[in-house]
């Protein structure tokens, strides 16, 4: 047998064991995107950037549905209690609020849970209906609810062992996980490389966490759900803030080698279409992983 045909230890763990294979796969997004930020002199908390400047995107309209709101509301009444771990601004927290008889909401960013509260006051959600933790999930002292729900929180968790079985256990009836099934930086990959000068490292997948629930034995069910255009602005700038969040690139002008390449990029890859700008991207899709308790 050749070099070429000896199996590589390290290359078989990672495909046979789904749990090694999502911590190395964050490990390694990591350290590149911990390299980069180091270079750059970036050292503040991404969540408290995002907060502090939070837009239109992080204001809750509680009359808006959306797809995986939809298939949550379907399956919630006034005697469902709700719990959602990493609740963020309350995307989904304030609409469920609404509908549940108690939302419980996780959340230990002080920055989010601060817009939570403004956003709940705004929707008219009191506390008789929502009540905010202010810890990680791994110490949050909770009670079990009749739907968990976990939005887009796993991707950058080095162990989700931990961690989903806490959700598993306080689940009465069902527990949902949403994550992305589309890539949000598909249009940036060789753009990454261009300016970083290292391959774009890729983040875990609704498939990974998948295989990660099969090892843990939870029998999930996958939903795909159409999910709002990410690469669609109303602006050419708009275009340009949100690529330079995700490649990580800090201020205009802390690195003008960078700055050139993307305004390169955005004049050859964006299209107009009526009164919106465009970057060429696969359709998006959020998964619902599911499984139901008892």
């Amino acid at each position: 047998m050749s070099d070429g045909d000896k199996p590589i230890p390290e290359v078989d763990a990672l495909a046979a064991d789904p749990l090694a294979r999502w911590r190395f796969l964050n490990a390694r997004r990591e350290t590149v995107i911990g390299a980069i930020r180091a270079r750059r002199g970036d050292e503040g908390d991404y969540w408290t950037a995002r907060a502090a400047a939070p837009g239109a995107q992080m204001r809750v309209d509680p009359a808006h549905r959306f797809p995986p709101l939809d298939w949550l509301l379907d399956r919630v009444d006034a005697e469902t209690t709700v719990l959602d771990v990493g609740a963020g601004w309350g995307r989904f927290a304030i609409p469920l609020a609404r509908a549940a008889r108690m939302v419980t909401a996780v959340e230990p960013s002080d920055p989010l849970r601060a817009l939570l509260r403004e956003n709940a006051a705004a929707a008219g959600v009191g506390d008789e209906r929502l009540r905010l933790v202010a810890d990680d999930w791994e110490a949050a002292e909770v009670s079990p609810a009749d739907l968990v729900l976990c939005a887009n929180v796993l991707m950058p968790l080095a162990e989700i062992g931990p961690f989903i079985r806490k959700l598993d256990a306080h689940t009465l009836r069902r527990c949902v996980i949403i994550l992305r099934a589309t890539a949000v930086d598909a249009p940036l990959v060789a753009l990454w490389r261009a300016i970083h000068g290292v391959p774009y490292p890729r983040e875990t997948t609704h498939a990974d966490a998948f295989a990660a629930l099969d090892a843990l034995g939870i029998p999930a069910q996958v939903t795909l759900l159409p999910s709002a255009p990410i690469w669609a602005f109303g602006s050419p700038e708009d275009a340009a803030r949100l690529a330079r969040e995700r490649l990580w690139l800090g201020p205009v002008g802390r690195d003008p080698h960078a700055d050139r390449l993307l305004d390169d990029w955005l004049v050859t890859t964006l299209v107009r279409e009526g009164d919106r700008w465009q970057i060429p991207a696969p359709e998006p899709r959020q998964a619902l992983l599911w499984w139901e308790k008892g």
